[in-house]
């Protein structure tokens, strides 16, 4: 075998691309690249020189060491070692190659990979681990920009997307991001979190615009324009049913002007709204709209 696969099936059953890479690449070796994922050449070719890549089809791969494969498990490509395993390289000198097209162990030796276009890095059960006063895994993005811009910009973004109707059982759960603080032993004299957000304002000037360490936004339109879902959406939800009794649900020590500035969208009563003129206990004070276990309740608010 020329390189570390071989074509499972006929090349008609394959897209091809003509393209040129950056650095040299090895025939019948795949390699990942940004904008059109993983691509194997037919031949070995210097750097800069165009070849033809296979961008789908079926290989042959090499299976790593001590690794059973099921069909239709996520594959990963060692570029060191120049074989598949279901994690994720440990050097991280690796990519997502595709899925099993078939069972097979080590042992046989070999598996044909599924490989599609525009594969991109899947990681479906990455672990880590890091020493005390490190970081398992760290993002850390330099935005340089000299001069205006129209381009929104994130060092780290998760987005789940739904892509057909989906029912899951009662007590399922989907999101973009789960940050869990697992405590199994004992912890002393420690500020210990699930997330920690910060902001940074030792180095830089802000001269205009919002400025958040958390912003929770619910995007710029829903599907249901207009209407409401009930008690089932919150923009924000606590919950905390354990054993464990906190001091208190927030806990704020803050320089600030306001403890709250309570602003309703479309203004001052707008419907649905929360910031309404209600009389109540005498008084038709402006007041907050509440609910308590579904009575609907009222905090007033005393002008000065």
């Amino acid at each position: 075998m020329v390189g570390t696969c071989a074509l499972a099936l006929g090349p008609k059953e394959c897209d091809v691309i003509d393209y040129t890479h950056s650095a040299a690449v090895t025939a019948w070796t795949p390699i990942y690249t940004e904008t059109s994922g993983v691509l194997i050449p037919q031949k070995s070719a210097d750097a800069s020189v165009e070849v033809t890549y296979y961008m789908t089809g079926r290989f042959q791969f090499h299976i790593a060491d001590g690794i059973t494969v099921a069909q239709g498990d996520f594959l990963y490509y060692n570029i060191t070692n120049g074989d598949v395993s279901t994690t994720v390289p440990v050097t991280y000198d690796g990519f997502y190659l595709g899925q099993a097209a078939q069972a097979g162990t080590a042992t046989a030796g070999y598996v044909e990979v599924e490989v599609k276009k525009l594969n991109k890095i899947v990681v479906n059960n990455f672990s880590t681990s890091a020493s005390t006063g490190t970081a398992a895994v760290k993002f850390t993005t330099t935005l340089t920009c000299n001069g205006a811009t129209t381009a929104s910009s994130r060092a780290l973004e998760c987005k789940l997307v739904v892509s057909s109707r989906t029912e899951m059982t009662s007590g399922q759960y989907a999101g973009a991001l789960l940050c869990t603080f697992a405590m199994k032993g004992t912890m002393t004299n420690a500020n210990a979190y699930s997330a920690l957000i910060q902001l940074d304002l030792t180095a830089g000037t802000w001269t205009a615009g919002q400025l958040s360490a958390l912003w929770v936004d619910c995007g710029g339109s829903a599907g249901v324009d207009g209407g409401t879902y009930g008690d089932q959406f919150n923009i924000i939800k606590i919950t905390n049913t354990t054993l464990a009794v906190p001091n208190a649900v927030f806990k704020i020590t803050a320089k600030a002007s306001y403890l709250f500035d309570l602003r309703q969208a479309g203004g001052f009563g707008a419907y649905p709204g929360w910031l309404v003129n209600e009389v109540c206990g005498g008084l038709a004070e402006r007041k907050i709209k509440i609910s308590v276990f579904g009575t609907v309740g009222y905090i007033p608010i005393y002008a000065s």
